[in-house]
């Protein structure tokens, strides 16, 4: 349940902020915001006044220019591993002189600066609602694994289901978002666009919307509505969509979201239902085995072994655009700005490569699956 200071400075309230030093220390945990504008000693590590991950929000009234007491403040806080300082007012941040600003810069620890009169109540606020939504999403994230554990029988699920959000409709439908330039305000902006009646979940790597309605057509309707903005406002967003389902298995909808979402990824599109009669969604559940592996490295070695290294990177090129393609030659050539007449020769070629020139479904059952499996073990790679 932790909140980096990164995550908290998001928030639109600290839009205006300028960062004096320690940028690189954005990463620290924020675990409690407290207010110092009193002057502190040493023993208060010892009494636990301070504690790990505070973030301190001070004006700095209780120092005089040259003093040399802030320096040993800030000693303290980065010895008590603290997140961070906010100074409130802009003028006071002439009180660091530049051998404190070096320190926080070789410690790593923030020290940020207001420009704006803003109060503390405001800022103690943002700051705490940023620790318990960070909170709330952990502990929704734990209970989704709860729903997703197979022995969790399903009138459990309905328990844990409406603990999450007691106002779930009937009918559900899972939508994985995964956004390779996430911000936070992205991640807010996804989750506005549910509705009272949906769960929105961020999670590290990808976010959860579990949208629900009254009736099949409505949440078709929903979903139509919700994936169209979701992909206006988050240019670089890919989606992966389950079948609806009945609430009491919902736990059906939110794998099957996640088995598109990849597959999204493998055929990069930014939108993919999941479709259990996809070859490719067929290939997922053993995806990384070595089977998968010795296929793959087998059909690039009898091509391999029958032509340059040059040659086989345009046989390559070309196999993936004429599956991407669905075995037109037209537009195959059109997509890789060749001669119509350059890709049948390669893909003829790549017949005899393969020794399936008298076995024409058998080769294309071949190159579709090279093709998919490729672009699965680039996921993996990445």
């Amino acid at each position: 349940m932790n909140i980096s200071l990164l995550q908290v400075l998001n928030a639109p309230l600290f839009k205006n902020i300028k960062i004096l030093s320690g940028k690189t220390g954005l990463d620290r945990i924020v675990k409690r915001a407290s207010v110092f504008d009193a002057p502190f000693k040493e023993d208060v590590l010892e009494k636990d006044i301070l504690a790990p991950g505070d973030f301190f929000i001070t004006s700095l009234l209780q120092f005089r220019p040259g003093s040399e007491e802030l320096m040993r403040v800030l000693e303290l806080l980065v010895k008590g591993n603290c997140s961070g300082l906010c100074v409130m007012m802009e003028e006071r941040a002439e009180l660091f002189s530049e051998e404190m600003l070096v320190f926080c810069e070789e410690k790593r620890f923030p020290v940020i600066c207001m420009r704006e009169d803003i109060s503390y109540a405001e800022v103690l606020g943002v700051i705490n609602q940023c620790i318990l939504e960070e909170q709330t999403n952990v502990l929704n994230q734990l209970k989704l694994d709860k729903i997703l554990a197979s022995r969790t029988l399903p009138q459990e699920r309905m328990k844990i289901l409406f603990s999450i959000n007691p106002g779930i409709r009937e009918y559900v439908q899972a939508v994985y978002i995964r956004d390779d330039q996430r911000k936070s305000s992205r991640k807010k902006a996804a989750g506005e666009v549910c509705s009272a009646f949906d769960i929105f979940i961020p999670a590290d790597n990808y976010d959860i919307c579990i949208l629900s309605a009254d009736s099949m057509r409505e949440l078709e309707q929903h979903r139509i509505v919700v994936c169209e903005q979701l992909l206006r406002s988050c240019h670089k967003s890919r989606l992966g969509i389950g079948r609806p389902y009945a609430r009491y298995r919902v736990e059906r909808t939110i794998l099957e979201a996640g088995d598109a979402l990849d597959m999204a990824q493998a055929s990069e599109r930014r939108l993919q239902i999941y479709d259990p009669l996809s070859p490719q969604q067929l290939l997922l559940p053993i995806r990384g085995s070595r089977e998968m592996q010795e296929f793959y490295d087998e059909f690039c070695r009898e091509i391999a072994a029958k032509t340059t290294e040059e040659g086989m990177k345009d046989i390559l090129l070309t196999t993936r655009a004429y599956v991407q393609c669905n075995g037109d030659f037209r537009e195959t050539a059109r997509k890789l700005k060749q001669h119509e007449n350059t890709i049948r020769y390669r893909i003829n070629r790549l017949r005899n490569y393969l020794d399936v020139e008298e076995q024409p479904l058998l080769f294309h059952e071949i190159i579709s699956l090279a093709v998919r499996i490729e672009s699965m073990l680039e996921i993996k790679k990445e």
